[in-house]
């Protein structure tokens, strides 16, 4: 909201400015935000098909073809590298202010060489704005000092957001619990309690499923206020060959195409990071309490506003009973 409000509030004194963010639904989401309101001068972009495009002018295809992109350290490193590049040799597109949201995911050197050449000025005399969640540093410490060290240079103002405007204090406790991670609480209100649907079989949580969806819906929630998130992709979660629930198609959200209001959306907790419903179901949640999984939870668990159901197996219960256990230690250590 504020990313977006800073946006305005540029395009308004006439700067021409790059939105930039790191996946595709969120910059969509942006991008339909504006031309709601008929804002002109924000030009929003996700990282992925910015670079493609700055590689691409910069006749730098080829070099990015011979690239392995499921290495680890490929969007990290290596594809920053070769948009810097194409835009050394060739020249490109720069903008009169940069503001970035859900920074964390492009908060490492190589990105910021890129970002120093898109806007006017670089990011030593440039206006640029980056939001960031410090609980979601993929990147590691080495690289998070490196980045302030980079970033001080420009003498840059800091703002802590420390209230929680977001989430109900239930939603924000249950995502501290089955992540490990703990959410701020500050400001944050009452709400509903949330719940934990344990199930014995894939069988058992399609039908436990069907009757959450049922419930909602049957209730005053409405179809577009309601996603399902998962840690894997469809064909790998509990909904695979489903295409129906509670009478309603399931949309992926994660294809191409515009969101059908009437239908059950669904989504990896990658790809929602940024966005909101009022309610989540959270399903394919195994890993609960294996440190691997923790971030990719607390990204997708705190997506929920007032409603969060999580499908849990019954072979992971005890593992949520010790992770609510160390929650309410941690919350005791510091009362």
């Amino acid at each position: 909201i504020l990313a977006t409000d800073r946006a305005r509030q540029l395009a308004a004194n006439g700067r021409k400015v790059l939105f930039l963010c790191f996946n595709r639904l969120l910059a969509g989401h942006i991008r339909r935000s504006l031309a709601g309101d008929n804002v002109t001068g924000v030009d929003v972009r996700h990282a992925h098909a910015l670079y493609r495009g700055i590689i691409r002018s910069g006749g730098k295809e080829a070099e990015l073809a011979e690239e392995d992109e499921t290495d680890p350290g490929f969007f990290a490193r290596r594809f920053p590298e070769l948009a810097a590049d194409a835009l050394l040799e060739n020249g490109g597109q720069r903008w009169d202010a940069l503001v970035v949201d859900e920074a964390q995911d492009l908060l490492t050197p190589s990105h910021l060489d890129v970002l120093d050449l898109l806007v006017d000025g670089g990011l030593d005399h440039g206006v640029w704005h980056v939001f960031p969640d410090p609980l979601q540093n993929i990147y590691g410490s080495d690289a998070e000092r490196a980045v302030e060290e980079r970033l001080a240079s420009a003498y840059p103002v800091h703002d802590r957001l420390e209230d929680n405007c977001r989430n109900t204090r239930q939603v924000a406790a249950q995502t501290s619990i089955i992540s490990g991670i703990d959410m701020a609480m500050n400001n944050a209100p009452d709400g509903l309690e949330c719940e934990n649907v344990s199930y014995l079989s894939r069988a058992d949580a399609l039908d436990q499923i069907e009757a959450v969806v049922t419930k909602l819906l049957g209730s005053d929630l409405r179809p577009r206020d309601l996603i399902i998130l998962s840690t894997r992709q469809r064909e790998n979660s509990l909904l695979s060959g489903q295409d129906r629930l509670a009478g309603r198609t399931i949309q992926d959200l994660t294809e191409e195409g515009p969101e059908d209001e009437g239908a059950i959306a669904f989504a990896t907790m990658q790809a929602f990071k940024g966005l909101e419903r009022m309610a989540v179901i959270a399903i394919d949640m195994q890993d609960i309490g294996a440190q691997q999984w923790s971030m990719l939870h607390y990204a997708g668990l705190s997506r929920a506003r007032c409603l969060l159901h999580a499908f849990v197996p019954e072979s992971s219960s005890e593992r949520y009973r010790r992770q609510a256990t160390a929650y309410g230690e941690r919350i005791k250590g510091r009362s």
